[in-house]
């Protein structure tokens, strides 16, 4: 919708964003998992660590969070339904990527006729916890570098559950930018 109609748009704000298809390694992952969930007609503590990665990060930083973990643990294992959350790995799976470039002139205007880079205002969130970091990095470099805003939050790998008073705080700001809030 931000790539084919901007006009129907004010701002995009995005969190974890990322625009490729899935790695191999990530579908055979992924594969096995949606097999699991089929077979044993639950989610596993295997998919329960993916689910805890994607969410949180790596492993080694888990310990440092052990309520939001226990939660999130609690959470998938009790109250995600599990044909569901197959259908959702799989619909992540077969996404395509999102072709996007960032079309510069030398002097560093947005070339005219320029189709390939998203023209709305752009807030990109992450924490330097989570798995995304690249991924988000890679979706920035192909934004117009006046209408884009990358924000990576410290210590922090879910930024919604680990640091909502920051990410309200850049919400906050990125919307008065875009002239919603007086000041």
């Amino acid at each position: 919708m931000a790539h084919r109609r901007p006009k129907f748009l004010d701002g995009l704000i995005v969190l974890n964003c990322d625009i490729s298809k899935s790695s191999w390694s990530e579908w055979a992952y992924s594969r096995l998992n949606i097999k699991n969930i089929k077979k044993h007609e639950r989610v596993t503590d295997g998919i329960t660590d993916y689910l805890l990665w994607y969410h949180l990060g790596e492993s080694k930083s888990l310990s440092k969070m052990e309520n939001l973990v226990s939660v999130y643990k609690q959470h998938f294992q009790t109250q995600v339904n599990s044909t569901n959350l197959s259908l959702l790995l799989q619909a992540y799976l077969d996404r395509t990527e999102i072709k996007l470039a960032r079309e510069l002139a030398a002097n560093g205007k947005t070339l005219h006729g320029s189709t390939r880079t998203l023209k709305v205002p752009v807030l990109n969130l992450v924490g330097d916890r989570s798995p995304h970091v690249d991924a988000t990095v890679k979706f920035n470099g192909k934004l117009d570098p006046k209408k884009c805003t990358w924000i990576k939050f410290q210590d922090a790998g879910s930024v919604l559950d680990e640091k909502p008073g920051k990410v309200a705080e850049a919400i906050k700001l990125f919307v008065q930018e875009l002239g919603f809030i007086i000041t």
